[in-house]
């Protein structure tokens, strides 16, 4: 046992290392700043009838993503109800800790590191009541260095949160089983139904991962009309305390059904299957070849399916995992299922695999842990993958950019204004955009005094006659794939002929790195 502790104290250092190394000075995402922190301030539900229309200094729009006076918790709920589309609960912890803490993005990154560190743990625990401690700890080694595993324990969104509680509240629902405690007169039981209670106020998936645990639960006690019965009355009182929510909930969906959602996004399990594989093998990699992507994604899939495979095999030998396997295909097919009848989508984004990718690491543990040593093959399938994925969660801390996302070239912008600014010069950022969120992230990297002008297509010359008193003139796009918000050939022809006037000439682009050409920064120099 002493070994054992050592042995997962040693998995949580290396993970803990590896995250540290990857978000170090890492600035947060436009999903990470212009949503949760907007959220976590209470902002989000109207900081577009409050975004300056004005000539502004990125100082003023840091604002936006700072705790202030004026916004309590009250705000974080408004702004949960009338623009977000998960429950409150991480909002609300994420606003309790700016309102103590000093704005860090490290720090922010805090809660999902500690909790991404928990759900190894729960997941070795989890892991050793299936299998034994073999399993638990190749589990837990595979989830602290794959790629999954790297990004959204660094995260500033609720994802790592609901990993740890899904793992936690299900490891609670197998101890409630060995030990015959499915009672309202045991701690434990009502310890799992806190859990549970908390997993729904995090993120509305988890109601999936609680009907897999009920069935299972279920499945175990089919014959007990006792035990069924404390299990209904313990569902309801979960749902019971999760009713004040409702409402919120209803007004969430109005607004979701009105934008565009990942949800209205057609189902793909070809997406799916791609970007479970990217991410643990080739995602952080600058790899020319598309072809060299491919191979190294394909063969990590192989070997992932052939080796969990073993594992699943081993999974119908004994009656509780046959059942706790029974019940984690039922929940699978049922949210395929009920994706496929609402027309939404949600698998195929690898953030919400919270639940469904950490059982899948169990699978794999139990492969790796019964493959024969003959031709050393144990061996070998060990070693590719160690390499596959300690070089792919390596290469996220060394090779930029290393934001996500439609937004993840706005990296590359900052740096360059920097560059190509002296010191005692000022400087102008145009942006070109209908989707103002990325703002808040974009003006987290620049300094105070520089000075942003947000211009809503269709372009417009009509707020460009204040440009006298700059000396470098920045333009570019917040490309987003689903909206037209391109500055066009006509319109920097005519940009260009209206900045004449005060003596600015074009200098050079700044290639973003990214396709498609328009995700590029555009200078602009005073002659004297």
């Amino acid at each position: 046992m002493l070994k054992n502790n050592i042995k997962l104290l040693l998995i949580l250092v290396l993970a803990l290392s590896l995250r540290i190394f990857y978000c170090l000075d890492l600035p947060l995402t436009g999903e990470e700043a212009g949503v949760a922190l907007l959220q976590a301030c209470g902002r989000a539900h109207d900081f577009q009838d409050e975004l300056p229309e004005a000539i502004v200094p990125a100082g003023k729009l840091k604002a936006f993503t700072r705790i202030s006076a004026d916004r309590g918790v009250q705000d974080v709920v408004d702004s949960m109800r009338f623009a977000g589309m998960h429950p409150p609960f991480y909002y609300l912890l994420l606003h309790a800790m700016l309102e103590w803490a000093p704005y860090s993005s490290t720090l922010l990154r805090s809660v999902s590191l500690v909790t991404a560190l928990l759900s190894i743990v729960y997941l070795y625990l989890l892991g050793r009541a299936l299998f034994n401690d073999q399993v638990g700890l190749l589990a837990a080694l595979v989830l602290a260095v794959c790629g999954y595993g790297l990004w959204m324990g660094t995260l500033v969104r609720p994802y790592s949160l609901i990993m740890f509680l899904s793992l936690c509240s299900t490891w609670q629902a197998w101890q409630l089983q060995a030990l015959g405690a499915i009672s309202f007169r045991r701690g434990r039981f009502y310890g799992y139904l806190f859990t549970c209670l908390l997993g729904l106020y995090t993120l509305y998936h988890f109601v999936f991962v609680f009907m897999f645990q009920m069935l299972f639960l279920f499945g175990h006690n089919c014959r007990d009309k006792k035990i069924i019965l404390t299990l209904i009355a313990g569902g309801a009182l979960v749902i019971l305390c999760f009713l004040p929510w409702v409402p919120s909930l209803r007004d969430q969906m109005d607004v979701i059904s009105g934008d565009r959602f990942y949800f209205h996004e057609t189902p793909s399990i070809a997406r799916f299957i791609g970007d479970f594989a990217s991410i643990n093998s080739v995602r952080f990699f600058h790899l020319e070849s598309g072809r060299v992507k491919m191979a190294v994604a394909l063969a990590f899939m192989g070997l992932f399916t052939a080796v969990s495979g073993v594992g699943l095999y081993h999974m119908v030998k004994d009656k509780s995992r046959r059942i706790f396997l029974i019940v984690f295909i039922a929940h699978l097919i049922i949210c395929l299922g009920l994706e496929k009848i609402m027309g939404i989508s949600s698998l195929h984004k690898i953030k919400m695999l919270f639940f469904i990718f950490p059982i899948l690491l169990i699978f794999l543990a139990a492969g790796l842990a019964r493959l024969p040593r003959r031709f050393h093959l144990k061996t070998a399938a060990l070693m590719i993958f160690c390499v596959i994925l300690l070089a792919n969660s390596l290469a996220a801390g060394l090779v930029r950019p290393r934001l996500t996302g439609p937004y993840r070239y706005l990296e590359n912008l900052p740096p360059a204004i920097m560059q190509n600014l002296a010191p005692d010069k000022k400087g102008l950022v145009i942006i070109n955009t209908t989707a103002p969120k990325p703002l808040f992230a974009f003006s987290n990297t620049l300094p105070d005094d520089i000075d942003i002008l947000l211009l809503m297509p269709p372009f417009s010359l009509e707020r460009l006659n204040n440009l006298n008193k700059y000396d470098t003139l920045f333009l570019t796009n917040f490309y987003v794939p689903w909206q037209n918000n391109l500055i066009t050939a006509s319109d920097l022809e005519t940009f260009e002929s209206h900045l004449s006037r005060f003596n600015f000439s074009y200098a050079r682009t700044k290639d973003s790195g990214y396709e498609p050409l328009p995700r590029t920064l555009r200078i602009y120099v005073k002659s004297r």
